[in-house]
């Protein structure tokens, strides 16, 4: 997502309202005000790093996708 002030910003939209969105970014929460936003557009590519599964067991990987799935997640 590109914003009017210059700046770029990368992640998942966690929320959004009628004035803005918030966006969960590598940092942390950010939130944009929609008349910011000069331009936003999805990645053809995942966010989960390249070859990531590979190193996981069977078991581990399992658990991780269980995670994900679930509705809520720990917070960092």
């Amino acid at each position: 997502m590109s914003l009017k002030d210059g700046r770029v910003l990368g992640g998942m939209v966690s929320a959004r309202s009628g004035k803005g969105l918030t966006i969960n970014t590598m940092t942390g929460e950010v939130t944009v005000l929609e008349e910011d936003i000069v331009k936003q557009q999805v990645s053809p590519q995942s966010m989960m790093p390249e070859g990531l599964l590979q190193a996981l067991t069977e078991e581990q990987v399992r658990d991780l996708i269980g995670y994900l799935m679930h509705p809520t997640q720990v917070a960092q």
